[in-house]
C-alpha cells in the first residue's frame, strides 16, 4: 500500500501483481484507490489492511483477472448530457427551471439548492392543481416568463389552497423571481421578465428571544454542571455570533489562533457560494477561554470542532440533533417555553455587546454583514435603537 508517508494530502492506494495466463508473466492489477471520506491515518491504514487481506486472499484461491486489453471509452454521458443542456434550449418554462436548479446544485450550497428545488416542487404542485380544476396544463407552457394573472393565481392557491402564510408566499415569489433571472442569464428567456408582484404584509414572529441576564445565568450554571460541550457551543454563538447551523460544519482547521479568527467558508455561511472564499469572525477573550478548555490543538485539522454528540471528531452532527439537545437543557434548567432557543444565544450576544459599548462597525463585521444599513436594520429588530447605549457587561 503506498501512503506517501502518511501525508494525508495524497491520494492513497494499493497495487497488487497477479499471473496472466496468457503469457505466464505477473502483470499489474488495477489500483484500489482509497476512499476520500477516510480522512485520518488511522482509518486509512485499517481499510487498507483489511482490502489488502481480501485481495491476497483471491490471488491465494486461484483468482484470475481479465487482461483483455480495454475497449476504447465511449463519450462520457454524463459529460455529454451536461453539454447537451448548456447548449439546447428547453421546450417549457418548468423544463427550464428544473433544469436550471439541476445545473445549480454543484455551484450553489446544499440549503440554496433545496429552497430552489422546493420552489420548483410547489410550482409543479400548482400546475397539477389548474389541470385538476380547470383544464389548464400550466406545465405544457411554452418557454416564456410567467404573466402577471399565473403569478396572482399561484399567490391564490399558496394562501388558499396550500394554507401557507404571507412570508411563505413571498418567499416563493421571490424564489421564483431568482429562478427566472438564472434562466435569463443563460439566453433562455429575456432580461428583467419577471412581472411586477406586490409583497404581503407578514405577521411578526416571536422567535429566538433573547435571554434575560436571569435566563442566561441559569442556563449557562445548568450546561456548566450537566453538558459541558454543549456549553462550548453556546459560548461559539454567543461570542462569535455564530450560526447553529455554521458551527455543525466547523472544522478545527478552520480555528485559526495564531491570527487570532475563525474562518467560515462561504458555501457554509448564509447566502454563500461554493466559488467564494471565506469570511473572518475575531475571537475575543472569552471564547479564547473555550476554545483554551476543549484543547482542539490536540485534534486532527479536518475533524469538526462539533462533531457526533458535539465530540471534536471526524464524524459530523445533524443541525436538527443539536436544537433537540438544547432544547432539553432548556427542560432540565426550567426555562422552556417555546421561544428561547440555540439561536436566541447569537442575539443575546449582539444585544449585550451592543449596550456594553461595542462599535457597530465591529459588530457589522463580526455579523458578517454586507452594509452598516443591515446592520443598523437588525440592531431596531432586537429593539436597540442606536445610538442609545445602555452600559452593561458582556
Amino acid at each position: 500500500m503506498n501512503d506517501y508517508g502518511g501525508d494525508l494530502s495524497k491520494r492513497w492506494y494499493i497495487v497488487f501483481y497477479a499471473l496472466n495466463p496468457d503469457t505466464g508473466k505477473l502483470e499489474m492489477g488495477k489500483r484500489q484507490w482509497c476512499p476520500a471520506k477516510l480522512k485520518t491515518v488511522t482509518a486509512r491504514r485499517n481499510w487498507g489492511k483489511l482490502r489488502c487481506q481480501q485481495i491476497n486472499h483471491l490471488l491465494t484461491g486461484g483468482y484470475v483477472f481479465d487482461f483483455t486489453p480495454a475497449k476504447p471509452a465511449n463519450p462520457d454521458p454524463v459529460t455529454t448530457s451536461l453539454v447537451n443542456n448548456q447548449l439546447s434550449k428547453p421546450a417549457t418554462l418548468l423544463d427550464a427551471m428544473e433544469r436550471f436548479v439541476t445545473l445549480r446544485e454543484r455551484t450553489h450550497r446544499n440549503r440554496t439548492h433545496q429552497t430552489n428545488a422546493g420552489t420548483v416542487a410547489r410550482w409543479k404542485q400548482f400546475c397539477a392543481h389548474l389541470k385538476e380544476t380547470m383544464g389548464l396544463d400550466l406545465s405544457l407552457k411554452a418557454l416564456e416568463p410567467p404573466t402577471t394573472a399565473e403569478i396572482n393565481a399561484f399567490s391564490d392557491y399558496i394562501i388558499q389552497a396550500r394554507a401557507c402564510s404571507n412570508r411563505t408566499r413571498n418567499n416563493l415569489i421571490a424564489d421564483l423571481r431568482t429562478l427566472t433571472n438564472g434562466l435569463a442569464e443563460r439566453g433562455w428567456l429575456p432580461e428583467n421578465c419577471f412581472p411586477k408582484w406586490t409583497r404581503l404584509v407578514e405577521d411578526p414572529s416571536r422567535i429566538h428571544d433573547v435571554y434575560t441576564p436571569e435566563q442566561q445565568r441559569t442556563l449557562t450554571e445548568w450546561l456548566q454542571a450537566n453538558d459541558h460541550r454543549l456549553y462550548f457551543l453556546t459560548q461559539f454563538v454567543y461570542y462569535g455570533f455564530l450560526r447553529p447551523i455554521e458551527l455543525t460544519r466547523l472544522r478545527v482547521r478552520d480555528v485559526d489562533l495564531a491570527n487570532n479568527q475563525i474562518k467560515i467558508h462561504r458555501s457554509d455561511a448564509k447566502g454563500g457560494r461554493k466559488s467564494v472564499g471565506y469570511e473572518v469572525i475575531v475571537i475575543n477573550h472569552q471564547l479564547q477561554v473555550a476554545i483554551d478548555k476543549m484543547q482542539l490543538h490536540l485534534a486532527q485539522p479536518n475533524d469538526y470542532v462539533f462533531g457526533k454528540d458535539l465530540l471534536t471528531c471526524d464524524v459530523s452532527i445533524l443541525r436538527n440533533r443539536v436544537s433537540e439537545r438544547h432544547a432539553k437543557a432548556l427542560k432540565g434548567a426550567e426555562l422552556y417555553n417555546g421561544e428561547l432557543t440555540l439561536y436566541g444565544w447569537k442575539h443575546t450576544g449582539v444585544c449585550n455587546a451592543y449596550r456594553a459599548g461595542a462599535d457597530i462597525m465591529w459588530i457589522q463585521k463580526q455579523l458578517r454583514h454586507a452594509s452598516l444599513d443591515d446592520t443598523q436594520i437588525y440592531l431596531r429588530s432586537l429593539g436597540l435603537t442606536p445610538p442609545e447605549r445602555i452600559r452593561v457587561e458582556w
